[in-house]
């Protein structure tokens, strides 16, 4: 009788404790859904850039739920939702708890990445900012981190006046990884460091210091550098072209610009050589007067154009505030056809034109500054359809 006691409760304490075990597995299991359903729920708000929320939903997984496999996927997206919020202090704090933590994890990379971004947007500890970086470009070069890291570079040496240093980084980045995800962002500040760059007296490969010899002109040196005379003036800071003087040095850019214009996203691209330098937003042909597609060259170059009507038939002069035209011309098809400022800044962007490329007017003026004539027009993609893009 003692035997049978004994083995029935043995029995007993054993069905408890499956059903112990089980209840704690339900619970788990439950906490486990629960936690994943708010990561999604962050996730979406983080895309949606409702980073409020998305701290909010984030804040509570770290604490409640921190002990599972995915903690260091929610510290790393806390840190990135509170970057956004500015709170940068924060952001320092989550990104040590994961190198500490968790030091082989996948977020290693952004949590370096990011710690490095709060200090240089702080303008705290700088050189720290960039070793970060360089650490991550090392580490994780193909990581899509290593492109921000590699842009945040950029950024440094620009801030700190380092023009040559950030175009080296910009380039490599594109040359690198053609299809970053962040290539906007580095082709506007590309272009705007090779416009520093170039109406400056700073040199980079193939410029070159040419002293002036007696008969110079700059008329004459842009001819025989092929360069435009507005370039020669703005690199070397000269106001009037008569004042050249027997042994003054002048900055000889590198020019070799050509320029493509494309339809399917109304944009013109300067390229020195095969290299990227500047995008510009421009407008093109409406449904009717398309824009054609082909390779030409700039013909003619005229300040304060004359515009004549094609529908009208009327001339409006320059300076008349009817004159589409605006204050540059570069005819580029029987000087019938041209890139050309614009009084309707408001349709760059569309299909809008009457077959011609327009520009804002301190971007035409810019390019008409930049690019020699005889330079290589090529326009390529097709008009989406009528009207904006």
């Amino acid at each position: 009788m003692k035997f049978k006691t004994a083995v029935g409760f043995f029995a007993v304490v054993i069905v408890l404790a499956v059903l112990g075990g089980g209840a704690v597995y339900l619970s788990m299991h439950y906490q486990q859904k629960q936690a994943v359903e708010k990561l999604t729920l962050a996730e979406a708000l983080l895309a949606k850039k409702e980073y409020e929320g998305a701290v909010k939903q984030l804040e509570e997984l770290h604490t409640k739920y921190g002990k599972m496999a995915f903690d260091a996927k929610v510290t790393a997206l806390l840190a990135e939702a509170l970057f956004h919020q500015g709170a940068y202090e924060e952001v320092r704090e989550y990104s040590d708890e994961i190198l500490e933590k968790y030091p082989r994890s996948a977020y290693v990379g952004q949590a370096m990445y990011l710690k490095g971004k709060s200090l240089m947007e702080e303008g705290q500890n700088v050189g720290e900012a960039k070793t970060l970086f360089k650490d991550v470009v090392d580490r994780f070069p193909e990581d899509e981190v290593a492109d921000r890291a590699m842009y945040g570079l950029a950024e440094i040496a620009r801030k700190r006046g380092n023009l040559v240093e950030a175009k080296e980084y910009l380039d490599r980045l594109l040359e690198t990884h053609p299809d970053t995800l962040v290539r906007g962002e580095v082709e506007t500040l590309l272009g705007e460091v090779n416009i520093k760059i170039l109406f400056s007296r700073q040199t980079v490969n193939g410029d070159i210091i040419y002293t002036v010899e007696a008969g110079d002109s700059i008329y004459k040196l842009a001819r025989q550098q092929n360069v435009s005379q507005e370039l020669l003036l703005r690199s070397n800071q000269i106001r009037d072209p008569l004042l050249l003087g027997v042994g003054q040095r002048l900055k000889i850019p590198k020019c070799d610009f050509s320029i493509v214009v494309d339809k399917s996203d109304n944009t013109l691209t300067l390229y020195s050589g095969e290299t990227f330098f500047k995008k510009y937003p421009v407008r093109t042909g409406e449904y009717d007067f398309q824009t054609p597609v082909g390779e030409y060259v700039i013909e003619n170059k005229k300040k304060d154009p004359e515009w004549y009507n094609p529908r009208d038939h009327k001339r409006y002069p320059p300076g008349h505030p009817e004159n589409e035209l605006g204050t540059r011309w570069m005819s580029f098809y029987r000087d019938q056809l041209g890139i050309h400022g614009t009084i309707h800044p408001d349709t760059i962007g569309q299909y809008a034109s009457f077959g011609c490329v327009g520009m804002l007017k301190e971007d035409v003026e810019e390019l008409f500054d930049i690019v020699p004539l005889k330079t290589p027009l090529k326009i390529i993609g097709e008009t989406k359809a009528e009207g904006q893009i």
